[in-house]
């Protein structure tokens, strides 16, 4: 499993309100398989929070690789789109969870 990888148009550490999509993948036991999600919202930065946080695509596949690589696509995808400021989560067993500007 992967961390999810967030995109925005604009830097959202330069600005009070950034709209974002954050792109992850999952189980889907239901199905015996993955799903491929994109989440779509703004971030406010100054409460750390997100705001309007809505699905906007769940897409199955059947394998765990096969979901790693369209989620690889899908922020290929907004990245040609424009949403070039990508952030994720690093683990650091001495630090615990990290966020990652990539």
């Amino acid at each position: 499993m992967r961390f999810p990888i967030t995109t925005y148009k604009e830097d959202p550490e330069k600005n009070r309100l950034a709209e974002y999509h954050e792109v992850n993948y999952a189980v889907d036991a239901a199905a015996g398989g993955f799903v491929l999600l994109d989440m779509h919202g703004w971030w406010e930065n100054q409460k750390g929070t997100p705001r309007e946080n809505r699905q906007v695509l769940c897409e199955p596949h059947k394998s765990e690789e096969q979901a790693s690589a369209a989620m690889d696509d899908r922020v290929q995808w907004l990245e040609e789109q424009g949403w070039t400021y990508k952030f994720t989560t690093e683990f650091d067993p001495a630090r615990g969870l990290i966020p990652k500007r990539i």
